[in-house]
């Protein structure tokens, strides 16, 4: 089961490919700061794909309306996780 450590974690272990694919600044933000504002800025930044459906699930998670919800939180991290493997050689 995750919760939302396990989602940051997830999330802030892509901060070396985020960094290579030129959003990594935005990408530190969001998982120091952990704040909607800070996801905004993330998905701003990313390219779209899967690292971008992974910022908007967890921003959904952090959000004021919808805090920790289980789905959003698991779904942020299967997405990052899909992101990290895209990159495997």
């Amino acid at each position: 089961m995750s919760d939302l450590t396990d989602m940051w974690a997830a999330l802030e272990a892509y901060q070396p490919i985020a960094d290579k694919k030129g959003h990594g600044k935005s990408w530190k933000r969001m998982t120091t700061e952990r704040t909607e504002a800070a996801a905004d800025a993330a998905w701003n930044a990313a390219p779209p794909g899967v690292a971008r459906a992974a910022v908007w699930a967890a921003s959904i998670s952090v959000s004021t309306w919808e805090p920790g919800e289980k789905w959003w939180i698991d779904r942020a991290i299967t997405k990052i996780n899909e992101a990290m493997q895209e990159v495997q050689p």
